[in-house]
């Protein structure tokens, strides 16, 4: 507001860093003579402009005449028209979103700007307030074209969202001249959050940005609707490295993202109860989102983006359409609710070891447990605890048929020897 040339200087500097800040250097001339025309008369911001506007061209310049093209930065860029979640996820989202990273500058910065709406209106025509929220539109809409999406500073949040923090100075600002004991309220929590940043942010802790957040952990597991995350966020933080297969899934089932190849193949995991997407999640390319209701049925989101997402089916590993209705119909005469992914030979398994198998996923509740076999060769073999009594069958879960029954007695240290198939078969537990 004092000396608006050199904030034309300072927006420019930022721009040789990254081209869109660049857009600020005309949004902080418009605010300034809008606020004073008689700045049109200053010969300090006379000569500022286009000094500005030659130093935010540094960046195009430079890689025009070394590269050939107007910045590095192209190949990270995909355009499209954005979707809401997009905008939100740089603020919001509790992996990545600057809010939940710094909690207390979201609660001053809001708690700044319901009083100035309800008290002081005015002061936000402030030329400094209008350059904020200018730079706020123009952050919020590149961001959303940047490719990769997921990445994660010390511990794991968006590193463009520090580019936000900034802009709360000139609200703060705008709360103080209307109100000057507003910082006896805020030092409080400033002091509480240095404190706290010093610890969670220490330049000694790790990159984590392939791991969850709790928050979003918490959020995915407990309650999966509340949260429709961008897939690349979801599926390289569940994963811990950029992977385009899917399914994939929380540990218990609880969020699962699907995609659909057309109705001749399947695309639930095998992993997870077997559940009946609806048919807009079926079509080719089409991403879905099911989250589970508290009764272990799912309600799905379809998941509509111009971002260009692709992913790819790991056909091995879901349902296939054929084998879907044979398995629920099975699940409900044998009454087995709550079917939860639980790992072989982890304590209190239905099974023990599963040796000579490419692929085994084990879903079982009270009593009742599914074994979901693939890859089965002449020494496939499956073992049981040696300490209770199971009984059940082997089924071909495209037909329904029974291919073999067994009946292990408790100490008996026998395996079970699964008949020859080139498909997959499942393998029916009940205790005795």
């Amino acid at each position: 507001m004092d000396r608006p040339w050199w904030a034309l200087v300072a927006a420019a500097l930022a721009a040789t860093q990254n081209p869109p800040l660049a857009l600020v250097v005309p949004i902080v001339a418009a605010a300034a003579l809008a606020w004073r025309p008689s700045l049109s008369r200053d010969a300090r911001l006379v000569a500022a402009l286009p000094f500005a506007f030659a130093l935010a061209a540094l960046h195009p310049a430079y890689y025009l005449v070394r590269l050939g093209r107007l910045t590095n930065l192209s190949g990270n860029v995909g355009w499209h028209w954005p979707m809401p979640r997009e905008f939100s996820t740089v603020l919001f989202d509790p992996n990545l979103g600057l809010a939940p990273a710094f909690p207390a500058l979201a609660l001053v910065a809001a708690a700044a700007l319901v009083v100035l709406l309800l008290r002081h209106p005015a002061k936000l025509w402030a030329p400094d307030v209008l350059v904020a929220c200018g730079a706020f539109v123009v952050f919020s809409w590149s961001l959303t074209q940047v490719a990769n999406v997921n990445h994660g500073g010390t511990p794991g949040m968006s590193r463009y969202g520090i580019w936000f923090v900034p802009l709360a100075i000139p609200l703060l600002a705008a709360l103080e001249r209307a109100s000057p004991r507003s910082p006896r309220w805020i030092a409080p929590i400033a002091i509480a959050s240095a404190c706290w940043c010093a610890v969670v942010y220490r330049p000694a802790l790790p990159e984590a940005g392939a791991t969850p957040t709790r928050l979003a952990m918490w959020l995915w597991t407990r309650h999966p609707a509340l949260t429709t995350p961008l897939p690349e966020v979801f599926t390289e933080r569940l994963l811990g490295a950029e992977d385009d297969w899917l399914p994939i899934s929380t540990p218990g089932c609880e969020k699962i993202l699907i995609v659909g190849r057309g109705p001749r193949l399947g695309l639930w995991p095998v992993w997870c109860a077997p559940a009946e997407p609806p048919a807009a999640c079926v079509d080719v390319g089409r991403l879905c989102y099911a989250n589970r209701r508290a009764d272990g049925g799912y309600d799905f989101v379809v998941w509509r983006s111009a971002g260009g997402e692709v992913f790819r089916l790991r056909r091995e590993l879901v349902w296939q359409p054929r084998a879907l209705p044979h398995v629920r119909s099975l699940v409900e005469r044998l009454g087995a609710t709550g079917l939860s992914p639980t790992e072989v030979g982890t304590p209190g398994a239905a099974v023990a070891a599963a040796g000579g198998i490419a692929r085994a996923f084990l879903l079982q509740s009270r009593g009742i447990a599914l074994l979901y076999v693939d890859g089965i060769d002449a020494s496939s073999r499956v073992t049981f605890p040696p300490n209770r009594r199971v009984t059940g069958f082997v089924v071909d879960p495209e037909d329904g048929h029974a291919l073999q029954t067994f009946d292990v007695g408790a100490g008996d240290s026998t395996p079970l020897r699964l008949p020859s198939s080139p498909s997959p078969v499942l393998v029916v537990l009940t205790d005795r």
